[in-house]
């Protein structure tokens, strides 16, 4: 028996899986982008110089609702980066 039999099933396995990912991947893309598209807060913050809809998306899953702020400062206070090690904040 060939021994790169074995090697190349694996791989090809391998290959074949990760096509799977990568059309899984696509799917959650394409409905977080639709999500994306008709979210006024996501438009909002895509406004943000390198906020793409992905990044607008995690930030209001991160921070909940919107309304748990005063206003704009309170709101941009909890979002603007924070320097330091984790454990000094």
């Amino acid at each position: 028996m060939d021994e790169g039999f074995m090697d190349d099933a694996i791989l090809r396995s391998d290959l074949a899986l990760l096509e799977v990912l990568d059309a899984q991947i696509l799917f959650v893309e394409e409905k977080l982008a639709a999500i994306a598209v008709d979210d006024p807060l996501v438009h909002l913050l895509m406004s943000m110089t390198g906020l793409d809809y992905f990044a607008a998306l995690l930030i209001l899953a991160e921070i909940g609702s919107v309304d748990r702020f005063a206003g704009d400062k309170q709101f941009s206070c909890l979002t603007a980066p924070a320097w330091g090690w984790r454990g000094d904040l």
